[in-house]
């Protein structure tokens, strides 16, 4: 149950000053454990019920069991066995390894496995143990298929001992494939080859005997390329050795009728040439060397520069002696000239000879001018004969160019099938000595061994799903319960839906709590004139009886609402209301009441619910006398009426005692009742009635004129928000 405080209105809206004390419920999380903790037992029963599946899926399901090979792609193996560059290089290639898993599930490798284990006649492979949901599961397919043959929608699914080998090796190699499992290991170049069946000893058989027929696979797969390519080199290689020798033919058949000598890979006639032109310019070089000396020769004899062509010519030996004597002959007429004076008959003597020295310097340079002319004459006529020689020559070789030009292309040809065919020749001796080194490139790195624990089911995940599953299904069900849920379950709910100030949750009392006292009644029977507060039932009186209950906390909190809300305001009138009858309205007042009558304050208790009066039953049986009575009679005092709880002190004032009231919203609010509370209001601090549903009875309403609050009390899950916001917007 929740309560809420609200003012004295008419259609009790918020005045928004109003702030509760109790902590306000977190939200999200604290949300949903709220909404799990209300619906556990839907929850705990789909769990336990999930729970119990799983279990009884792991007693009736087959084991099966998962045997493991390994397998190596080895590169290096690969990279020395290519028939190829692009094939070595292809070995690392991360998608030629991935090639190798579809290999091996593939339908021509199964179909080798199937033919050496001879699986189709093996009845434990054709047919392996089924579970008892497997086997229902069939025999509902088996009676689904029965009807619908009856019924003439479907043919006859023929049995597998009818069908021919054919179908019956197709039908098995695709179960084998169904439970084969082939992986690569990351980025790795290991597959691994997984299997599994029903019988251990069998699934380690078809393991090991798929990693041995991958490996003659790939034997096969190479030596057939190998001998498929080496057959197809044979033939390319009698092609082009037959094209090569016609090429070498027509050169040489070509070259003899035009005449094509060759030396050295060049032609007789292209040698002599170069030859010539060689010879040539070295007798160019000559004759200029030759003019250049006699040119210079020339220009000294003409400008008879005597010292200058002795300079010039010391090469002569003739004129090297001759100018070793002019030079003695100066050198004696220059020391007499120095001793005795140029007139001196040896000075004179030393200058004749040296006279005549120059003048046969000079004869013998003359004669060495006409040989330099001579010199230059021979040179000249040598350039001219090559010239000459050369002229013709070129003209030779002009005839014989497009015949060379031809000859070329003879030879090209010739040299490109020779290279080709060399190239045929390396390539068969290759795949000749490949057909004869037989390795694959793979290799068994790990041996399918028997399994000893089976791979499923997994007990473990099987238990852990089953509960994950039953909390799906549980949260599924508390959810969709939740949805459906119409009444209040939190104080979010109450401030979101009515508007109002959340106060406390108060927690629902035990039946036994209503159970009447047994001495209430012989009390009641026996002193019918007293006018003590007996209740019924402990129900009436907890926070008298335990203080410490968690009831009683609630009703303090109520009563800190209620200080924090109107202060030190006395007297104060507060009113308690529910919707519906029997929504602890009326425990909730008495309680209360009862609580502050304790701590020592004037508490005043009126059950105005005049149509039905509990809260009179309850406290005042014998009573014969209510406020109905006051508000009819001028004459009765309200200390004629009131009941005294000897406990807590506190005055209540029964309501109707003898009838039902009809137009009990007349009465509370008459002029009469508001005189009445007024005069009690001398007297008293507190006035808590308790007040009729709302949702039956518009008394509530009433009674708002001398009211300055109220506190409407909802039953935890059950009185629905739509009929409390509806009733409150009216």
């Amino acid at each position: 149950m929740s309560m809420n405080a609200e003012n004295s209105t008419s259609d009790f809206t918020r005045d928004g000053s109003f702030h509760p004390v109790a902590e306000r419920a977190q939200e999200g999380l604290q949300t949903i454990l709220q909404a799990a903790n209300r619906q556990k037992k839907s929850i705990g029963i789909s769990v336990a019920v999930c729970f119990a599946l799983g279990i009884g899926y792991l007693a009736l399901a087959v084991p099966r069991y998962t045997a493991t090979a390994s397998l190596l792609i080895d590169a290096k193996q690969v990279g020395m066995t290519a028939t190829s560059a692009f094939e070595g290089a292809l070995a690392f290639d991360t998608g030629a390894v991935d090639s190798q898993v579809l290999v091996l599930m593939s339908d021509k490798l199964a179909g080798a496995v199937v033919d050496r284990l001879q699986l189709t006649t093996n009845l434990g492979f054709v047919n392996p143990p089924r579970s008892v949901f497997g086997a229902t599961f069939s025999w509902v397919s088996n009676q689904v298929d029965g009807a619908l043959r009856w019924l003439g929608i479907a043919d006859p699914t023929p049995r597998y001992e009818d069908l021919p080998p054919e179908l019956q090796k197709l039908v098995v190699v695709e179960q084998l494939k169904y439970y084969l499992k082939v992986t690569r290991n990351a980025r790795t170049y290991v597959l691994t080859i997984e299997y599994t069946d029903a019988d251990r000893m069998l699934a380690r058989t078809i393991a090991s005997t798929y990693a041995s027929s991958y490996l003659e696979e790939q034997l096969e797969s190479k030596f057939d390329a190998t001998r498929r390519a080496s057959l197809w080199l044979d033939d390319r290689i009698r092609e082009v050795k037959a094209k090569a020798n016609a090429a070498d033919q027509a050169v040489q058949a070509f070259r003899a009728r035009n005449n094509l000598t060759e030396a050295s890979g060049r032609l007789i006639s292209e040698q002599n040439l170069t030859d010539a032109n060689t010879q040539l310019a070295v007798a160019k070089n000559d004759l200029a060397s030759a003019q250049a000396k006699y040119e210079r020769l020339k220009q000294i004899v003409d400008a008879k520069e005597y010292t200058a062509a002795v300079v010039d010519s010391l090469t002569n030996p003739n004129i090297a002696q001759l100018r070793s004597k002019y030079l003695l002959s100066a050198k004696q007429n220059a020391d007499i000239t120095a001793k005795l004076g140029p007139q001196h008959l040896q000075a004179q003597n030393a200058r004749q000879e040296m006279l005549q020295y120059e003048h046969l310097i000079f004869e013998e340079i003359v004669r060495l001018l006409q040989s330099y002319q001579s010199d230059v004459q021979i040179a000249a006529d040598r350039v001219a004969n090559f010239e000459r020689s050369i002229e013709r020559m070129r003209t030779a070789n002009l005839a014989d160019s497009d015949a060379m030009a031809k000859l070329r292309a003879l030879e090209q040809e010739a040299t490109t099938y020779n290279t080709l065919y060399a190239g045929y020749l390396q390539k068969a001796q290759d795949m000749l000595q490949q057909q004869s080194f037989p390795i694959t490139d793979a290799r068994i790195i790990t041996e399918a061994a028997i399994p000893l624990l089976p791979s499923s089911p997994k007990k473990l995940l099987v238990l852990l799903g089953s509960l994950f599953l039953g909390g799906l299904v549980g949260g599924g069900v508390a959810a969709l319960r939740e949805f459906r849920e119409r009444g209040f379950r939190t104080s979010t709910q109450v401030r979101e839906e009515l508007g109002l100030d959340f106060i406390a949750y108060v927690p629902e009392l035990p039946k036994d709590t209503f159970k009447l006292h047994p001495e209430a009644h012989a009390e009641g029977k026996g002193s019918r004139s007293a006018r003590v507060v007996r209740p019924a039932n402990p129900g009436l009186e907890v926070v008298l009886d335990d203080p410490l209950s968690r009831y009683a906390e609630s009703m303090r909190a109520l009563k800190i609402a209620t200080d924090f809300r109107f202060g030190v305001k006395r007297p104060l009138v507060l009113g308690f209301v529910s919707m519906f009858p029997n929504e602890g309205k009326s425990t909730a007042a008495k309680n209360y009441a009862s609580l502050i009558a304790a701590q020592g304050e004037r508490v005043l208790l009126v059950d105005g619910d005049l149509r039905n009066p509990q809260l009179t039953r309850d406290l005042t049986p014998q009573a014969t006398l209510g406020f109905v009575d006051l508000l009819q009679s001028k004459e009765k005092a309200l200390s004629d009426v009131v009941h005294i709880e000897e406990r807590s002190k506190l005055v209540f004032l029964p309501g109707a005692t003898h009838k039902r009231i009809a137009a009990s919203s007349d009465a509370l609010g008459s002029q009469a009742m508001i005189d009445l509370v007024q005069k009690a209001a001398t007297a008293f601090d507190l006035i808590i009635i308790d007040l009729p549903p709302i949702g039956a009875v518009i008394d509530a309403v009433a009674a708002s004129r001398f009211i300055d609050g109220y506190y409407l009390v909802v039953e935890w899950g059950k009185t629905p928000r739509s009929a409390v916001r509806d009733m409150l917007i009216a």
